[in-house]
């Protein structure tokens, strides 16, 4: 085996794993199999092949760093300056260490949390490695199944409450829950949940250490909170955590993104319009229950937990309030078995601040329910709102089967992947050739859609071969039934479905 000294992104190449800084056991050499996933800002992450298979281990994940610090003065150092002085080594090192620093000593003790093997040098490089996982991260997951089983959404969705909520009890928190940085596990009889690349993880108390008044955001766009967006990374808490699961949670029960997707505010500036007008009403979710139903989610208390969860008011977010908790309870009753909570066990990290060993999360006698006698008077005064204003919407409602402003096409390919089109009042939205590569066209935009509150119009693009709308010859605007209709393109056949 020829051994590189310096990095190369490339497969098949072998390096040496020979600086181990926590754990010298996992000294060995490897070769990369294929790179995981897209490179992010850090760095990439690798496959490899592990030689002489230490601890039992044939594969792995190595995570190589773009950051070209020196292991030892800037960031070794000051974890012994730290210990010194009984202070937090975050507060030392210099901020191109951080993300490092923190993904690197993290070590959560948790089934949900992807744990580290050991971190160190190899080939000039600051480096990770960590457990290799088989499955994909939770946005390419929903993507190769569209059709997954609502039980499958619940579990998922559990479990995501569940591991935040323990990250929080520990005093932790993530700041950057999103799709991509969840990894779903598919090597046991049921997909579950690993959470990932904890770059921006930090203890609760450390935040006005780590981020003081800063007015940088800290997260990404579309599942970062309100609060955070609008006054920075200083106001980071569990708080602000809870909102981004509630984004993330949502994208796995009807696999739409909230934000960019049924609320339609993709540009900064709409999102810019839409975090203001948050503002200004605080106590009301950013996305009402009936729009919830309309974009899939159609048990009322699912909705209304996941809702607390969607609130402006740092307030309702708050652990104290159990939002987390309560939901994973909600969202398990919908399962065949429940699920056990996991604390945050203490940490066995040689370098990392121990953390203090916590109770689990406690379970009621019976399911959290917002709408059971005991419920608070709010709840339930909004639920008897709720359903006044569906009998009167009802009741007005005439030949429409779209009370509200949005419309959901389903489109289903006799072969290929469902795809799922959210339609806006008075917008234009377009079935594209990357929804159907298998017809023969340059062009890249196939059909346009447009919804005006009561119909939904279709009117496919100018020299489509084989165009057909319901068996007949098709080349002007025609309105999709409610019921739906079958199309053809080039020979494809493709069922349009309206909810």
């Amino acid at each position: 085996m020829s051994l590189r000294h310096n990095w190369t992104a490339r497969e098949g190449l072998s390096f040496s794993f020979s600086e181990p800084i926590n754990d010298v056991s996992w000294s060995t050499n490897l070769t990369t199999i294929k790179q995981l996933g897209v490179p992010g800002l850090e760095g990439d992450v690798w496959h490899v092949e592990l030689e002489g298979k230490p601890h039992g281990i044939s594969e792995a994940a190595v995570k190589v760093f773009k950051a070209n610090f020196d292991m030892q003065t800037e960031f070794l150092d000051f974890i012994d300056e730290a210990k010194r002085e009984g202070t937090n080594f975050l507060d030392l090192i210099p901020s191109h260490t951080r993300s490092f620093a923190a993904e690197a000593t993290a070590s959560i003790e948790n089934k949900y949390f992807l744990k580290p093997y050991a971190f160190g040098k190899m080939a000039n490089r600051n480096v990770i490695l960590m457990p290799v996982i088989k499955g994909d991260n939770l946005s390419d997951y929903m993507v190769k199944n569209p059709d997954l089983s609502k039980e499958t959404r619940l579990k998922l969705s559990a479990e995501l409450c569940l591991a935040i909520d323990a990250l929080h009890e520990s005093g932790q928190l993530h700041n950057d829950i999103k799709p991509d940085n969840i990894m779903v596990d598919t090597s046991g009889s049921e997909p579950t949940i690993k959470i990932i690349d904890l770059g921006f993880h930090c203890k609760t108390a450390d935040v006005k250490t780590l981020h003081g008044g800063s007015r940088k955001p800290l997260g990404t766009p579309g599942y970062m909170a309100p609060e955070i967006r609008g006054w920075g990374a200083g106001t980071a808490s569990d708080a602000s955590d809870t909102w981004s699961v509630g984004c993330t949670i949502f994208y796995i029960l009807t696999s739409l993104e909230l934000i960019a997707g049924v609320l339609d505010k993709k540009s900064e500036d709409s999102q810019n319009e839409l975090y203001n007008e948050l503002r200004n009403n605080m106590d009301k979710s950013m996305i009402s229950i009936e729009r919830m139903e309309r974009a899939g989610i159609e048990d009322e208390i699912i909705a209304e937990g996941l809702s607390q969860l969607l609130t402006p008011s740092m307030k309702i977010r708050r652990r104290s309030n159990q939002p987390l908790a309560k939901l994973a309870e909600i969202l398990q009753q919908g399962l065949n078995h429940p699920l056990a909570g996991d604390p945050i066990k203490e940490s066995t990290s040689k370098v990392a601040a121990k953390t203090s060993k916590t109770p689990s999360i406690k379970t009621r006698n019976t399911p959290f329910n917002p709408f059971a006698a005991n419920a608070s008077a709010k709840l339930k005064a909004k639920r008897a709102e709720r359903s006044a204003a569906k009998e009167e919407k009802t009741t007005k409602r005439t030949t429409t089967k779209f009370p509200d402003d949005i419309v959901k096409v389903i489109v289903r390919p006799e072969e290929g992947m469902k795809q799922i089109l959210v339609v806006g009042k008075g917008k234009e939205v377009y079935l594209r050739h990357q929804h159907l590569p298998d017809v023969d066209t340059s062009h890249s935009k196939l059909i346009r859609f447009n919804f005006d509150g009561d119909k939904l119009y279709a009117l496919p693009r100018d020299g489509l071969p084989g165009l057909r709308f319901d068996s007949n010859e098709w080349s002007s605007v025609k309105v999709v039934p409610t019921d739906g209709v079958a199309i053809e393109i080039d020979g494809l056949q493709i069922q349009l479905e309206l909810r």
